[in-house]
């Protein structure tokens, strides 16, 4: 049993490195299996966050667009209302002018008139 242990010629020695390089060498060759598994699945959530990121993307230049055309058609239409408010404070101007030579001819024909005998 002494002889088993350590052979006289150093082959047990060098059997016993040589399995262990291999195992080595087999849990290298895992760890690297391991990790192109793990690559692969990083590469595929890269590619769908990109894509994904894409499709935002596209979504919000579609959104800019709405947002632009509705502020340009609100500011059209503000500017439609503006010039109708004018048009109305103008004739509502007109109006109370109007309502106002109104009263005083009514005021001016009550107080010249003679009091109502009963």
């Amino acid at each position: 049993m002494a002889e088993d242990k350590h052979p006289s010629n150093g082959c047990g020695r060098l059997d016993r490195i040589e399995r262990a390089i291999e195992n080595l060498v087999a849990a290298q060759a895992k760890h690297e299996a391991a990790a192109e598994i793990r690559f692969a699945r990083i590469e595929g959530v890269l590619e769908r966050i990109s894509s994904t990121q894409d499709r935002h993307e596209q979504e919000l230049d579609g959104v800019m667009e709405i947002l632009q055309r509705s502020s340009t058609e609100f500011e059209q239409r503000f500017k439609a209302f503006e010039q109708r408010f004018k048009a109305f404070e103008e004739r509502s101007k007109a109006t109370e002018e109007k309502l106002n030579a109104l009263i005083s001819i009514v005021d001016d024909l009550v107080r010249r008139r003679p009091p109502q005998a009963n």
